[in-house]
């Protein structure tokens, strides 16, 4: 699970899609993270891109990534019938004054 500020890039408002393969590599190069599913949400550090869905549509590209909106909720099943539930809010929507939305 992160909390944001997933990927530090060389043009804030342009990340690509090579900075994204070598954030992922972190996670896929590892043998014991590479196939676990990582929950994601944008941070202020995140804030930076024209595309708002830049890390929301990583989903598309690495299939352990985990970010279906900018905003969401998930329930784990943690057996024994419990479960956690995490509410995922993104940062850039919550503090960035830099960040208008329809």
């Amino acid at each position: 699970m992160t909390t944001g500020d997933n990927i530090y890039v060389r043009n804030e408002q342009h990340p690509t899609l090579e900075e994204a393969d070598l954030m992922m590599g972190l996670f896929t190069s590892r043998e014991h993270l590479k196939d676990l599913n990582i929950w994601a949400i944008r941070g202020n550090h995140d804030c930076y891109a024209l595309d708002a869905y830049f890390e929301v549509n990583l989903t598309k590209r690495y299939p352990t990534w985990k970010m279906p909106d900018l905003y969401y909720n998930k329930t784990f099943d943690l057996g024994n019938g419990k479960k956690y539930g995490v509410l995922f809010v993104d940062t850039c929507l919550a503090i960035c004054a830099n960040q208008t939305y329809a």
